[in-house]
Parts: C-alpha cells; sequence; structure tokens
C-alpha cells in the first residue's frame, strides 16, 4: 500500500579506501560482471572464495573484503553467509561415464564429483554391502544427492545404486533453473536443457498444476536459480532425458 516510492542513493561514491568489509545481497548490476553489494560494484577476478568453491550467484548473502578503488570493491575475500548457498541437486538415471582415478561421473550430462565424505550404497538387487565408487560402471542406474558447486559440477553427498528398466522406470533431474526465457518458453536445469513440448505438465511450488503461460510468465512461478524437478516418465532411455513430461518447482 506504498503511497510514495523514493529511490536514495546508493553505493559509496567514487571515493578509494584501503580497508573496506560490506555485508549483504549480491545483486545485478550494469556496473561490475560480477555483482553488486547495497549499490556497491564488486570485482570478484582475484577474490579467494570461501567455503572453497563457492562462487556466489545472483541473490545469495555474502560478505566481501577488499579495497575501495574509484568506486569499486576489488574483492580480497568473499565469504558466503549462509549455508543455503549451496544449492540442492538430486539425479536418478544412468551413468553415462566413469573415472575412477578423479571420482568423478557424468550423468544426464552433469559432472558429479564424489569425496571422502560421499556415502555410497548399494541398492540394487546384486546388494554389494562393500559397493565403492571404483566399482561404478556406465549404465549402472544411481540416485545422487548433492549439492551444486557453482562450478558446473556437483559435489555429491550421497549415490545409491539400484535397479531399473527402460519404459518402466522414472528418471529425474532437480538442481537450480540456470537459464530461462519465457517467451519461447525454454529452461536449462544445471546448464542442461530441458526437453519441453505441448504436453509437459507444470505445478508450482505448492504442489498445485499450472498452465506453461502461468508457469513462464507469472511473477513469482518459475525464476532463474529456483530449484526444479523435471521427471520423465516411464523413460525409454535411462541415461539421457529425452522427455519433460512434468516440471515442478520445489519450495525454498
Amino acid at each position: 500500500d506504498a503511497e510514495r516510492i523514493e529511490l536514495e542513493e546508493e553505493g559509496l561514491g567514487n571515493a578509494s579506501f584501503e580497508r573496506v568489509e560490506i555485508e549483504g545481497i549480491a545483486t545485478a548490476c550494469a556496473q561490475s560482471v560480477d555483482f553488486c553489494i547495497a549499490g556497491v560494484p564488486v570485482d570478484a577476478s582475484g577474490a579467494v572464495f570461501s567455503p572453497m568453491g563457492f562462487v556466489p550467484m545472483v541473490g545469495d548473502a555474502v560478505e566481501v573484503e577488499g579495497s575501495l578503488v574509484s568506486g569499486t570493491l576489488v574483492a580480497e575475500r568473499i565469504e558466503s553467509e549462509e549455508e543455503e548457498n549451496s544449492r540442492t541437486v538430486r539425479i536418478e538415471a544412468a551413468v553415462t561415464s566413469v573415472d575412477a582415478l578423479a571420482r568423478t561421473l557424468l550423468i544426464l550430462g552433469v559432472t558429479v564429483q564424489a569425496d571422502g565424505e560421499t556415502f555410497i550404497e548399494d541398492k540394487s538387487s546384486i546388494g554389494d554391502e562393500s559397493f565403492s565408487f571404483e566399482e561404478i560402471t556406465p549404465g549402472d542406474f544411481l540416485e545422487i544427492r548433492g549439492v551444486d558447486t557453482g562450478l558446473s559440477e556437483v559435489r555429491a553427498d550421497s549415490i545409491d545404486r539400484d535397479d531399473a528398466t527402460a519404459g518402466a522406470d522414472d528418471i529425474r533431474l532437480e538442481g537450480p533453473v540456470t537459464e530461462l526465457d519465457p517467451l519461447v518458453p525454454s529452461l536449462s536445469i544445471l546448464g542442461r536443457s530441458i526437453p519441453l513440448d505441448g504436453t509437459t505438465l507444470y505445478f508450482d511450488a505448492t504442489g498445485a498444476a499450472r498452465t506453461e503461460e502461468e508457469f513462464f510468465r507469472t511473477p513469482g512461478d518459475v525464476m532463474l536459480d529456483d530449484i526444479a524437478r523435471v521427471t520423465d516418465q516411464d523413460a525409454t532411455e535411462l541415461s539421457s532425458l529425452l522427455e519433460a513430461d512434468e516440471v515442478e518447482l520445489e519450495s525454498p
């Protein structure tokens, strides 16, 4: 019920300071290829990120330290201010390739990194109680839970091997929306283009059905960085997302 909205001056002007520390929400701005905080453009090209592998995205809460040079904060350190900056990922599909030495695998076009904290279990009919990453082979059906690191890969918290049959089981890709065009309409998850068509069903974060137009063009529905889940039901190809039968937003 605002009667008047007035723009106040933002940022620190064109001043220069040896030491500056700012906390806030990263926002997109024309003054920086990286982001702004409270109207101050940030140069993150030489920064050290904490935690390691963290890459700030628009909307993330961050703390930035560095020097102010003619109004631009040249960051020396950028720290995540909330654990939720790591964005949830879930993948259920057959693995395409495995690099046992690097402990990475490729699944639905997404690179997944396992480390010493990744929990690995065999839930298939084989029932291998000592199942390890080195035993994963192309074609294995996996359920992976992890987080998007912002480095074009996913860090796996858990990897479960299970049984699945083409034409009878579903494959899923759940993660942050990284590209969005409401006019086409089209979207990508984790950099992977989602194959939408006139039969795709859409649901909001409450599970309510939405039309394609509502899902893409109504403010409050799908937006960049939202977590969305895509399902190919009774998938004919377990290692490729050929159809998007359902696209559903996950609750924040």
